[in-house]
């Protein structure tokens, strides 16, 4: 008796688990009297996608709880030249875990103080602007009296819509008066760091996911360039003898997860990402890490269990 031919398809969903490190590297830059910008990095095991970051700020008298969906926050309404204490948890779809990043002590500016170059930030609307001092006498000496001022402006972000406008200003202040706008498309370039978060998770014995965060700085729309190479040494079936040629597969995509099918079972791989733009790859940039795809023991049960069928007289096939 011989079954029909059946196609059985799987769908397995890998959880989460809750972050086995905290963040790390926490800093902080004033930007006023009440206002810090506090940066860190995610952690090294995160045991998956960081969905989101919570921050703790506090001291005898005040105490903040706020999230982030980046390791980047901009927090106001502090008092001037007050001490704090801030600590950050990563959260995944399972939780936050009981990693808890070691406490960053900042103290708040007085007023008037800046950050030493003459420029601050200022969140306006949900838009931060920022604002930079210039003096005259720092400026290039014009050769002309009607020649115009020049200024160049560094540390922009690649790819980034800007809108600028000037004032002019005495030791009484800018009269309230500024230029027209100036919309600026900046041109797109390399990223500036690498992806993060790139973690790999073995779907079968001949099948991996690989996902991976943005680069905090990509300069422009990012994709990746994705190279996953065998690492091991294996016999060359048509000539007896010679090795064979390890295989690279390359793919190019724009979304921040890629699955890799048709491996080797239970056979090393080395895996690159490298993040790029409009502007080209940014190969120094490239991320790596070592795999091996898992042995073949459900494959072998199965044969097994199809043996056992055949010395019953009962034969089928299943497609997997």
């Amino acid at each position: 008796m011989t079954g029909a031919l059946q196609a059985i398809s799987h769908h397995i969903s890998i959880p989460s688990a809750v972050p086995g490190s905290p963040p790390y590297g926490l800093s902080y830059e004033s930007v006023s009297p009440s206002e810090v910008n506090v940066t860190w990095n995610a952690p090294l095991q995160p045991n998956g996608i960081v969905t989101h970051y919570s921050l703790e700020l506090w001291n005898s008298t005040h105490y903040l709880n706020l999230t982030s969906p980046t390791n980047f926050l901009h927090i106001t309404h502090l008092r001037k030249y007050t001490q704090y204490r801030i600590v950050v948890q990563a959260h995944t779809r399972a939780g936050a875990g009981n990693y808890s990043s070691d406490p960053l002590n900042i103290t708040t500016l007085e007023d008037g103080e800046r950050d030493g170059h003459g420029a601050w930030n200022k969140n306006k609307g949900g838009v931060m602007v920022h604002f930079q001092r210039v003096l005259v006498s720092d400026l290039p000496v014009r050769y002309f009296l009607d020649s115009p001022f020049m200024y160049t402006l560094t540390q922009l972000i690649g790819g980034s819509n800007y809108t600028m406008w000037m004032t002019s200003s005495t030791e009484q202040g800018d009269g309230g008066v500024q230029s027209e706008p100036i919309n600026l498309l900046l041109p797109e370039d390399v990223p500036s760091d690498p992806v993060s978060n790139l973690t790999a998770q073995i779907f079968s014995s001949t099948a991996i996911i690989v996902s991976w965060d943005p680069p905090m700085e990509p300069n422009g729309r990012p994709y990746y360039i994705l190279t996953l190479q065998e690492a091991g040494i294996f016999p060359n079936m048509t000539s007896p003898g010679i090795l064979a040629v390890n295989k690279t597969i390359k793919q190019t995509t724009t979304d921040n997860v890629s699955l890799f099918t048709k491996l080797r079972k239970y056979f090393p791989y080395v895996l690159t990402v490298t993040p790029a733009t409009g502007a080209g790859p940014a190969y120094n940039q490239t991320s790596t890490m070592y795999l091996r795809t898992d042995d073949d023991s459900e494959s072998i049960l199965f044969d097994y269990f199809n043996i056992q069928i055949h010395c019953n007289a009962f034969s089928f096939t299943v497609l997997i």
